[in-house]
């Protein structure tokens, strides 16, 4: 039996323009989570454009 584990957690989801707006101001929090964050979840789907791309995932 697989033993199930709760995670707190808040999801964020910013258009790619609020990312780039964001990062331009040198949003610190932003800045980290794009240098260090991970990717649990990212679709293929093209509108995702750069964000899609190279981003770390936690598949473990």
């Amino acid at each position: 039996m697989v033993e199930m584990k709760q995670i707190a957690g808040d999801l964020l989801v910013r258009t790619p323009e609020q990312m780039q707006q964001r990062l331009a101001w040198n949003d610190w929090f932003l800045l980290e989570v794009t240098e260090k964050g991970r990717v649990l979840y990212a679709s293929s789907h093209e509108r995702m454009g750069q964000w899609s791309h190279g981003a770390r995932s936690d598949t473990t």
